[in-house]
């Protein structure tokens, strides 16, 4: 609804970025889709899919009827799938790791419902050395969207996750001690303005002199 009410609204449009809390919804990504909007959502190792389509036939995945897991999948891409990539996140050192993207469509529910969502990007992540991916994404940009750019696209939810903590840690969002919706609504907007507030004056005058909000990190 928050985004159905954007959307309206006349906020320019871009990728909705989320974790798999909401990526493994599937009337969400449905939701999302039905608005025309792309997304890129983290999904659970147990999601299971279906290869895609030739035509109007269906495929199954070599030597297996039927769907698998997306963690399944992972571990029988050959070597020639995986790229290296870089990326960055927020102000930190550039960040590196194996990565890879499946054309892929989701399987239906445990209770067989569910609508056909078309034919979606996997992206997995699998640093070397690791022993499992480290992350699994349903992503809805174009096919021929370059890799670099996929990884950063979903890589983006860095600065969710950044002005998330500033947010708790800097300005009190986290400290709510009240009982009541009204309560709870009146601080979160006087955080949100306050955060609002420090990053504007952050962009204009770059950071302070000193003191603990040096350790602020905006975009």
């Amino acid at each position: 609804e928050q985004i159905r009410h954007a959307h309206a609204s006349g906020v320019p449009l871009g990728v909705v970025l989320a974790d798999e809390a909401y990526g493994a919804n599937p009337p969400f990504r449905r939701g999302v889709a039905a608005l025309g909007l792309a997304y890129a959502l983290g999904v659970p190792s147990s999601l299971r899919v279906y290869p895609p389509r030739e035509g109007r036939r269906a495929r199954c995945w070599p030597d297996q009827d039927g769907n698998r897991s997306v963690r399944d999948l992972a571990g029988r891409q050959p070597r020639s799938r995986w790229r290296w990539i870089t990326w960055r996140d927020g102000t930190g050192r550039d960040l590196t790791a194996r990565f890879a993207r499946i054309r892929v469509r989701v399987a239906p529910t445990s209770n067989g419902t569910g609508k056909d969502e078309g034919e979606q990007t996997l992206l997995i992540e699998w640093p070397g050395g690791e022993p499992d991916p480290l992350g699994y994404w349903l992503m809805t940009l174009p096919s021929h969207t370059a890799l670099e750019a996929v990884v950063n696209t979903a890589k983006g939810r860095w600065w969710i996750e950044q002005g998330y903590r500033d947010l708790k840690h800097e300005v009190g969002l986290g400290d709510f001690e009240g009982r009541g919706w009204r309560g709870f609504h009146h601080h979160v907007t006087l955080t949100l303005a306050a955060y609002g507030f420090l990053v504007m004056q952050r962009c204009e005058h770059g950071p302070p002199a000193g003191g603990r909000a040096t350790n602020l990190s905006f975009p």
